[in-house]
């Protein structure tokens, strides 16, 4: 019997268990690298994503960090 509860996820979507926390600058790595990301926000959660499809991981940071980086860089 299949339960009522189950809650299906797209593959994109961001799973807590394979949450990476990382701080600016490695998240700035990661989004200027040569690895395949795609974008995995957490919006509920205030987190910004890039998922690795090859790793199953997605790599987060904080909403207001990237926001502060954004208000402070030069123009």
């Amino acid at each position: 019997m299949v339960s009522t509860n189950a809650t299906i996820r797209s593959p994109r979507e961001p799973r807590p268990e394979n949450y990476q926390l990382v701080e600016l600058d490695e998240f700035c790595e990661l989004l200027l690298g040569f690895t395949h990301l795609e974008r995995a926000d957490d919006p509920a959660n205030g987190m910004r994503g890039l998922y690795d499809e090859a790793t199953g991981i997605t790599y987060v940071i904080e909403r207001e960090k990237l926001a502060r980086h954004a208000a402070h860089r030069p123009r």
